[in-house]
């Protein structure tokens, strides 16, 4: 019927940006759309979706009768910590209504659903909104989501930032009718008259999976009762995560700072310095969490809220000095940084997992997903190239560091030092003996 009223349409695509995770290829998989039609967004300087990319994106579309089934937008990129640009994503679907074209928006809050609750305090009669200054989150992100309610359909997983086990999920609609296309009924458990019975109680009706435990459904309805989805329950949580996260990042470009012309390294977090004010920036290297915390101005706050990572992943490398200039041979410095892995990384040996004081992941930002504009932007920053440096074919791939920062008391105290400045410590004394081996023998890189 679509073909014999629309002859010239081409196969129907998803946008996503090029964060996105594992998952979203494998859906568009089981619905048959295949990976050539997930269409990947580059990202921006910031690791975010780039707004300009999406729109040519979505005017080649139109041009070529690609009928876009949705625009995805992913809060809290699982590699980088990023929130994708929702609000113009919004606006872009309104423009093009306009011109009579319709696609669906998802929000990928997976990972970043639960730091909604960062815009709600508790109330006796409720919750009222209140996403005013002193929230972790930087003013952008607050407005991120702010439009979550604007999107059709959003994912979210208790087992991560809930804290809850597996496999607990979720698939939220904003028009529950969304449902019915994949609703399918196993006869011989829902008996009776369904009529009577509320949609929600039907077993294995909504949803790829039939058959699911109840356990991870009743832990997070428990979790909940027992911890507000407010600013004063999950919220408390999940914003000493970003603070901490940016404190982590404050605590590397410190140690970064000072071990640059004695050690001769420095480490390259992937949130940009630009997207705070620089002096107020260089203001908190000398700060611990506790003295930001306690300015009584809310300046230090503001400047934290505004930098780092969107939420609580950073991303980071890296570099060291070969006779006095920091190595601008990409392969050489992804080999340097595989080396410290090596060091941070667990391994199935057999060592006790208590032997470990530090442990890290790793991931590679890959040229041809994620885009020149991002990938050039922080090769130029890791290896102190001019910000116009072209692009090089052969480089492929950054090798980056990345820590997810659950807890909510690294920048407590310990001996009177702040805990995410101890772990930074001990980092900076494993990358100070690779530095030491490679200088001894720098054949360690060529492999």
């Amino acid at each position: 019927m679509l073909h014999s009223n629309y002859p010239n349409l081409d196969k129907p695509v998803i946008l996503v940006p090029a964060s996105k995770h594992y998952s979203l290829p494998k859906g568009a998989a089981i619905l048959g759309l295949g990976a050539d039609n997930m269409l990947t967004v580059p990202l921006d300087i910031h690791g975010r979706m780039d707004v300009d990319e999406l729109t040519a994106a979505i005017n080649s579309c139109v041009t070529n009768k690609q009928p876009i089934i949705a625009v995805v937008a992913v809060f809290g990129t699982t590699e980088e910590g990023c929130v994708d640009p929702l609000t113009s994503v919004l606006s872009l679907r309104n423009e093009k209504r306009l011109e009579n074209v319709e696609f669906a928006v998802h929000g990928d809050a997976a990972w970043g659903g639960y730091f909604a609750a960062l815009l709600w305090d508790s109330s006796e009669t409720g919750t009222v909104e209140s996403p005013e200054a002193g929230l972790p989150m930087s003013d952008y992100v607050i407005e991120q989501y702010k439009n979550l309610q604007h999107t059709d359909t959003i994912t979210i997983d208790p087992h991560k930032t809930g804290y809850l086990p597996y496999p607990a999920g979720a698939l939220c609609y904003r028009n529950m009718a969304m449902r019915s296309l994949i609703a399918f009924e196993a006869p011989y458990i829902n008996t009776g008259d369904d009529n009577d019975t509320p949609d929600e109680l039907i077993l294995g009706t909504y949803g790829i999976e039939g058959s699911k435990p109840g356990a991870a459904a009743a832990g997070v309805y428990l979790s909940h009762a027992a911890i507000p989805l407010t600013r004063q329950g999950y919220g408390k949580i999940l914003g000493r995560t970003i603070l901490n996260c940016k404190a982590f990042h404050l605590s590397l470009c410190k140690a970064s700072k000072e071990s640059e012309d004695k050690d001769g390294f420095i480490v390259v977090p992937t949130p940009k310095l630009e997207d705070t004010p620089v002096p107020l920036f260089h203001k908190l290297l000398g700060k611990t969490p506790k003295e930001i915390l306690s300015d009584t101005t809310g300046e230090s706050l503001d400047a934290l809220r505004q930098t780092g990572s969107d939420l609580n992943i950073i991303t980071y490398a890296f570099n060291y000095k070969v006779n006095g200039t920091f190595n601008q041979n990409l392969d050489q410095v992804n080999a340097f940084n595989k080396l410290i892995y090596d060091r941070v990384s667990l391994k199935a040996d057999g060592r006790d997992i208590y032997n470990y004081e530090i442990l890290l992941s790793t991931t590679d930002f890959v040229k041809e997903y994620y885009g020149e504009v991002f990938f050039n932007d922080y090769r130029n920053r890791l290896l102190k190239l001019d910000e116009n440096a072209p692009d090089n074919p052969a480089e492929t791939r950054i090798s980056v560091m990345r820590s997810t920062i659950m807890d909510p008391w690294i920048t407590e105290d310990i001996n009177g030092r702040p805990f995410v400045e101890y772990i930074v410590a001990k980092l900076f004394d494993i990358v100070r003996e690779v530095v030491a081996e490679v200088k001894e023998n720098p054949a360690l890189l060529s492999g």
